[in-house]
């Protein structure tokens, strides 16, 4: 199941991962009674939860330096919902610039309630590029186990391993469209006009060369296409995104890397060490 107050999200959601359900809700207005939980074949023990708590006042890409208090409640209420349902396993995904803003505090307390007596826990800050992403994205990961010691993943690319992965080898496969063209036959391969203006900004920067906010072809004088950004992030061609160009462009920008994110799923349930096994009880931790 995937929850999202975001009714946009719904369509593109359940077409993609059948039989997922799609949950319409704040997170704030949720109740862990009525969470769609596995059916009775998918045991506990396998379950995991995991957020990615909206931060963008912490992201480089932001140039005031702020703290959103409401935004930094969103992740003290993924805390009530682990208090109450205990999963096996707990991931979070978390710009590297938590760290440097106010807000910062309401993560601490959250990682102190993941170093609880029933859980341990592993932090550290990961590149999806080291994951075969051909892309620079950071971000900062703290991954707890209940009973067993978690191992983030260990980097597949780069220095001695396989060679990172490129922009050419993400995005050469999809065939030339012009500014504002789309090619119906390949899902959400459609690239945004541009102003004039910006269209000779493209055509004067040189290819292979630098953009500044949203990324250019790197061959071709236009914007790249919903399908290329996907496939930067390591999204399937198969996935199709639903909704308006504008809210697309949205919702492939937000995720996170699916190389990345297998890689983190994968390794959450890869344990280091077990301890012996322990009833599931109910559990009552303090809040501050």
């Amino acid at each position: 199941a995937g929850f999202d107050r975001d009714p946009q999200r719904q369509t593109t959601y359940e077409r993609n991962n059948p039989p997922a359900k799609f949950v319409l809700s704040d997170i704030r207005d949720l109740c862990p009674a009525a969470m769609a939980l596995p059916p009775p074949a998918v045991r506990h023990s396998e379950l995991l939860l995991a957020a990615c708590a909206p931060w963008q006042p912490c992201s480089a890409q932001r140039k005031q330096s702020i703290g959103s208090r409401d935004e930094a409640v969103l992740l003290g209420e993924f805390g009530r919902l682990f208090e109450a349902i205990l999963p096996a396993y707990v991931v979070v995904e978390n710009v590297p610039g938590i760290a440097r803003v106010p807000s910062f505090s309401t993560f601490r307390r959250f990682c102190r309630m993941l170093d609880c007596p029933r859980y341990q826990r592993v932090t550290r800050v990961v590149d999806a590029k080291d994951f075969g992403v051909a892309r620079n994205r950071r971000r900062r990961v703290p991954l707890a186990a209940r009973y067993r010691l978690p191992s983030l993943p260990v980097p597949t690319h780069g220095s001695a391993r396989q060679p990172y992965g490129t922009v050419r080898q993400s995005i050469a496969r999809f065939p030339p469209i012009p500014v504002g063209g789309d090619a119906p036959e390949i899902p959400n391969h459609v690239a945004a006009g541009v102003s004039a203006l910006n269209l000779e900004r493209l055509r004067s920067t040189p290819h292979d060369g630098v953009s500044d906010g949203r990324y250019g072809h790197p061959e071709r004088d236009r914007a790249i296409s919903l399908r290329e950004a996907a496939a930067l992030q390591s999204v399937p061609d198969q996935y199709r995104f639903f909704d308006t160009n504008t809210d697309i462009a949205e919702q492939v920008g937000n995720a996170v890397p699916v190389r990345l994110a297998e890689c983190l799923a994968g390794r959450s349930c890869g344990c280091n060490e077990r301890r012996p096994a322990r009833p599931l009880e109910p559990m009552r931790l303090g809040r501050s």
